[in-house]
């Protein structure tokens, strides 16, 4: 007579395990999640950014006057190698530099086709 009994081995369907997803499908999903939330990220930032942008660039504006202007004056004043001179030169190539990278920085993140009017 022969032996009914039957090995079961760990890959049987017959041991009801729950089966684990694959390493690709998990992979491909949240590769799918990333890529979906990237824009709604991309397009708030410029939203926020685009409002920000007129007060920004009127005060960068706004304050390079007076700074280059104190640079000229205290520098006839003690010397164009003063410290005052040079840090308020330095201060004004700043402002005037943000203005212009924030314009970069939102066209950066436009949607195709958009351009700065100003």
């Amino acid at each position: 007579m022969k032996n009914h009994l039957r090995l079961v081995s760990s890959n049987d369907e017959t041991l009801n395990e729950p089966k684990t997803k694959s390493f690709g499908l998990i992979f491909k999903s949240l590769i799918l999640v990333v890529f979906s939330v990237i824009p709604i990220i991309r397009y708030t930032l410029f939203l926020i950014l685009v409002f920000l942008r007129i007060p920004v660039n009127f005060i960068s504006h706004l304050v390079v006057g007076p700074l280059i202007f104190g640079a000229i004056a205290w520098g006839f004043i003690a010397g164009w190698t003063s410290t005052a001179a040079v840090a308020l030169g330095g201060a004004a190539f700043i402002c005037f530099a943000i203005g212009f990278a924030f314009d970069s920085i939102v066209l950066l993140l436009a949607p195709e086709g958009y351009f700065l009017e100003m």
